[in-house]
């Protein structure tokens, strides 16, 4: 079914379609060149031996890239594509807006060191946690990353202002950081008897590297960010509300949600009421009705009654 769906659709595929696919093919591809660790994550595995470079010239290309996808889908004819491309082509706008403004309004890569201790951690942990390949090509790409930690970790320093920084990030990054570590001792080491030599040879020292780069940004986040910490850590309404809106990928804001989850609270209050004088009121779950007939509502705009989203009456379990 799948199948003839997707041929029928091609078949009748406008220019803008195929443009807008290529589009959004390239953009996948090129999600190793953002973050090689994020696409590992995902399921990408062409880049598992690279490390994030998180250095300005790194941001300066992203900046770039994303800037120019932006124009590429201006250039694609909203009104010619297909229902389902129009609605992929937001979902790809708002994704590719988001990263552009985090990267350069946002910036977080300065202001954030959790964004480092994250990546480093996840860069390995995303190779060890699933078997998606086998052991040894796991465990050398685990090599390879772990190689690369010294680079990475001195790329953070130069990124971060220390003046930027939350107190609290930085505590929470002194705390957080010596993790790395862990993920080592308990999901690589105990593996490595059951590599290749060669693999283990090179495994053990990266291993070593590694520690003493996690050392030396461990010595650097106590010795020198954390007592020059001094960013608040509130981003403020403005940033809050722009980062609202991407997260969300809806137009309205946290006012306008808050009035709205509050006007359906108070007709689920009222719908609740009346189930409890009619004797044919089933009780189910909030956790399975409450949820679905509340997010509509709240986030889309889409008018909510009660007396017509379903055939029961009902009211909550929970106290």
């Amino acid at each position: 079914m799948l199948l003839c769906v997707t041929c029928c659709g091609n078949a009748h595929a406008s220019a803008a379609d195929d443009a807008f696919e290529l589009l959004g093919q390239k953009y996948l591809d090129d999600l190793t060149h953002f973050s090689p660790v994020n696409a590992t994550l995902i399921g990408d595995h062409r880049a598992d031996d690279r490390l994030d470079d998180v250095n300005a010239a790194a941001r300066d290309r992203a900046l770039k890239a994303y800037k120019a996808y932006l124009g590429d889908l201006s250039a694609i004819d909203r009104d010619q594509l297909s229902r389902a491309n129009q609605v992929d082509l937001e979902v790809l706008r708002n994704e590719i807006e988001s990263s552009l403004w985090s990267l350069d309004t946002l910036q977080e890569w300065a202001w954030n060191p959790l964004v480092y201790v994250d990546l480093s951690g996840s860069a390995i942990y995303g190779l060890v946690a699933r078997d998606f390949a086998p052991l040894n090509t796991r465990l050398r790409s685990a090599a390879a990353r772990l190689e690369q930690l010294p680079r990475f970790f001195a790329q953070a320093r130069e990124s971060i202002q220390p003046a930027r920084v939350p107190k609290i990030h930085a505590e929470t990054a002194v705390q957080q950081n010596p993790g790395l570590v862990s993920i080592i001792e308990t999901m690589i080491v105990p593996e490595m008897t059951a590599i290749d030599p060669a693999i283990q040879e090179r495994l053990n020292a990266a291993i070593e590297t590694a520690k003493d780069a996690i050392a030396e940004q461990q010595t650097w986040l106590e010795e020198e960010l954390l007592p020059r910490a001094a960013g608040d850590f509130r981003v403020g309404a403005e940033l809050f509300d722009a980062k609202l809106a991407f997260v969300l990928d809806s137009p309205l804001g946290r006012r306008e949600i808050k009035a709205r989850a509050e006007s359906v609270t108070n007709t689920l209050a009222t719908s609740e009421s009346a189930a409890e004088t009619n004797p044919f009121a089933v009780l189910i779950p909030a956790s399975t009705r409450l949820l679905s007939l509340m997010i509509s509502p709240i986030m889309y705009g889409i008018p909510f009654d009660p007396s017509s989203s379903s055939v029961f009456c009902f009211r909550s379990t929970t106290t």
